[in-house]
């Protein structure tokens, strides 16, 4: 086999090598969002679709105290309480700013209704043939 230039050698080289290597396995790494096991499932049956959401495991302290003493409020039931009330702070305004456009848009078409009938009894009337 004849070689013409250093080209060739360095490819045919890099082939050889390649070829006397052992074999490379490579793996995959998958990048989609991962899908809950079982999230479907439970949203079937009316629960959250993550465990970890809201429930006695999540909402209720890990200990109680033998002599009855309250337990303190941990870091993530804490959170979840502040994320609650901003919630429902934010619904409420939403509610209110609905109430208020729905009230508006109603007096709105009262007002048009009155102006039309305003209207109407202004115009001229045809005279009686008396």
């Amino acid at each position: 086999m004849h070689i013409k230039c250093a080209h060739q050698l360095t490819f045919q080289m890099y082939h050889k090598i390649l070829q006397s290597t052992a074999v490379v396995r490579s793996r995959c790494i998958q990048t989609s969002a991962v899908h809950l096991a079982g999230g479907r499932w439970r949203v079937e049956r009316g629960l959250p679709e993550n465990n970890n959401r809201y429930g006695p495991l999540t909402d209720l302290p890990d200990y109680s105290f033998v002599d009855g003493r309250p337990t303190p409020i941990g870091r993530g039931q804490l959170r979840r309480k502040q994320t609650n009330l901003e919630l429902a702070k934010r619904i409420q305004k939403l509610v209110g700013e609905v109430n208020f456009a729905k009230e508006r848009y109603q007096k709105i078409q009262e007002d048009a209704q009155k102006e039309r009938e305003r209207l109407l009894k202004r115009k001229l009337k045809p005279k009686c043939d008396s």
